[in-house]
């Protein structure tokens, strides 16, 4: 009846018909607004989506987002925060640091193998080397809860792929997802 409270695991106003709780919310029942499990985020009344990674989203009736994590879904990194796969880790002391080593690491290690190349060394053990880092590289990819230590391992090994996420650009450089995607795009004229 449009007069009485909804029952727990349903949710409307006074005067409303009763709806069933949507996937991903809470709903007490009585007049009270439906709101997002953890995992969840409120898109709009009585309309939740998923977080990715789930662990940004808290739940509750504010929509919070984990620490590190902000925006909607929780989808973006704080400042202060950089985006490394799918997570928001904060950035490291001396970021500035890992960009320049990278930067310059990456200079050397191409200059090396260009006088290698020119005096005609056999470079297939390492090339099958750096093949064999990014396929395992890519494990991390996949939608699977690893524990978080093998995760860093893998964002690591993911620096054979010439990954610029290892290095924390955002903590360093004030650019965005345009400038980082141009960044990667650029990298293999290197």
């Amino acid at each position: 009846t449009l007069d009485a409270a909804c029952p727990a695991g349903h949710f409307g106003r006074r005067l409303e018909h009763c709806r069933p709780c949507p996937t991903g919310g809470v709903c007490e029942g009585g007049e009270a607004e439906p709101y997002p499990q953890p995992a969840f985020f409120m898109k709009r009344r009585g309309v939740f989506v998923r977080c990715k990674p789930i662990d940004a989203c808290l739940g509750g009736l504010a929509s919070p987002c984990a620490d590190g994590y902000t925006g909607f879904a929780c989808a973006d990194c704080a400042p202060g925060y950089y985006r490394l796969e799918q997570r928001c880790p904060q950035c490291p002391d001396l970021a500035w640091l890992l960009l320049t080593g990278f930067v310059v690491g990456g200079l050397a290690l191409a200059a090396l193998i260009a006088f290698l190349a020119r005096r005609r060394v056999e470079l297939t053990a390492f090339t099958i080397g750096v093949d064999f880092l990014q396929a395992v590289s890519l494990f991390g990819a996949f939608a699977f809860h690893w524990p978080a230590m093998l995760l860093d391992v893998l964002a690591v090994l993911s620096f054979s792929s010439l990954n610029l996420e290892v290095v924390a650009p955002e903590c360093t450089l004030t650019w965005g997802f345009r400038g980082k995607w141009y960044a990667v795009q650029g990298s293999v004229f290197v």
